[in-house]
């Protein structure tokens, strides 16, 4: 344990935010602060008596009363100093996170993958026009709007993706785009590519033969040839791989691993970066039993550990608890808009309901609802997470598939509903808090 060397006045007093939870794990201790998702680790029972007593007085007070080893005193006063257990983060998620918006260009696609859990395929009747969207972006900018997803269906089949794309630009809205990058002529590169923030390609195998079995014959050096040319105009470019589902797919973590490190290798010098969809949504025609989701995660999980040489649960764990940001809420929230013009609160939209259209609804109530629905899911609002000393460790996980009552609330934005925490749950944080505290310091 390494931790910064600063002296501590005897006089001084640590204001812990909120009630300090202890709970023994693994002949160990997590002494959890549930108002600021801060913890620290402690060895016996000692130590937390030391702990108790700096909840109710001054260091140099708890000194006297404690009946312990200085070592043990000395190791709490560390961990507090050194994870900042006595201090609030400065942000939260629910209210300080970036303003992005999810826009459905379309839902025609040249593709027909069996786990797109949009269904896409043909076009909507009564897509959004070129000038509708227009006004769209020019109202999101004016709301502070930071971030736009543009996706599908497949967005470079609309014929007006160039100038909807310079707009953006020409507002200065960042943009980001999801694609199958079949369909990407040189000059569309050209002239898109200064406009973008971010472009997704989404190739599904790790070679021709595999990725073939969802995205057809061919699909996977074109998507390919888009991500060379991407990276060549110095845009940050991500593929993004969801690995074929099988009943041997652990057999071929070594196929997908070789497939990502050579990317990685061939783009060193550019804005690049591979990431492996952690799960497999229903769609089209796969829909996996718990058992199957469960080896497909594993799966993923192992691959990425592989790949780090780290715990992948682990390091997504540390930098999402390096963020200093209170962890209140997912993305549930954010304004997303189908191609039709329908909102609603989640990407997912295949399993909600719209709040509204904006073609029918003005732009500052359907934002004033965005806000709404982020402060009514917020985790302390929900059940049985709002009284969890880990509230604010687990966030309350994704409000679409924890949370189902959400899925139906169209009318209005008061979230009711509670999700099932089993024991098994929180003893994996607990683990995860364990393992983690000391990448964790200050």
């Amino acid at each position: 344990m390494t931790t910064k060397k600063s002296k501590i006045d005897l006089s001084s007093r640590f204001m812990f935010p909120g009630k300090l939870t202890v709970v023994r794990r693994k002949e160990r201790y997590l002494a959890i602060c549930s108002e600021n998702g801060r913890w620290i680790v402690l060895d016996n029972n000692s130590q937390t008596a030391f702990l108790h007593l700096l909840e109710t007085t001054d260091l140099g007070e708890a000194l006297k009363r404690f009946q312990g080893k200085y070592e043990d005193a000395r190791k709490v006063v560390t961990q507090i100093v050194a994870r900042q257990l006595d201090s609030m983060p400065s942000k939260r998620a629910s209210t300080d996170g970036a303003i992005v918006m999810h826009l459905y260009l379309t839902n025609q696609c040249n593709m027909r993958c069996p786990h797109c859990y949009m269904l896409a395929g043909c076009k909507m009747e009564n897509e959004l026009k070129t000038e509708e969207i227009k006004v769209i972006m020019s109202n999101f900018k004016n709301y502070g709007g930071s971030l736009v997803t543009l996706s599908g269906g497949e967005v470079s089949l609309r014929d007006d993706l160039i100038e909807i794309c310079q707009y953006a630009y020409s507002i200065n809205l960042p943009l980001e785009i999801l694609t199958n990058g079949l369909k990407w002529t040189d000059d569309m590169i050209r002239i898109i590519a200064p406009t973008l923030y971010r472009i997704q390609v989404s190739i599904d195998g790790y070679d021709e033969s595999e990725n073939k079995k969802i995205r057809g014959a061919g699909a996977f050096e074109k998507a390919l040839s888009t991500v060379d040319r991407f990276v060549k105009a110095n845009i940050r470019t991500d593929v993004a791989i969801t690995p074929v589902f099988s009943d041997d797919l652990h057999n071929h973590i070594d196929d997908y691993l070789t497939f990502a490190l050579s990317l990685e290798e061939k783009y060193k010098n550019g804005r690049f970066k591979i990431q492996f969809n952690g799960e497999i949504m229903d769609g089209r025609e796969i829909k996996l039993t718990q058992k199957q989701r469960d080896y497909y995660a594993d799966f993923v999980h192992k691959l990425l550990s592989k790949k780090y040489g780290k715990d992948a649960t682990d390091s997504a764990f540390i930098s999402t608890m390096l963020t200093d940001t209170i962890k209140d809420n997912c993305n549930y929230g954010n304004l997303t808009i189908a191609a039709n013009g329908d909102v609603y609160m989640c990407a997912f939209i295949p399993t909600l309901k719209p709040v509204g259209n904006i073609r029918k609804d003005s732009f500052e109530s359907l934002m004033t609802l965005s806000k709404a629905a982020k402060a009514a899911s917020v985790v302390d609002r929900l059940t049985p997470c709002s009284n969890c000393e880990l509230k604010y460790i687990c966030g309350g996980d994704c409000r679409i598939h924890h949370f189902p009552d959400i899925q139906d609330n169209h009318i209005g934005i008061k979230v009711q509903c509670a999700r099932e925490c089993t024991p098994k749950v929180k003893e994996m944080f607990y683990d995860l808090m364990l393992r983690t505290n000391e990448a964790l310091f200050k």
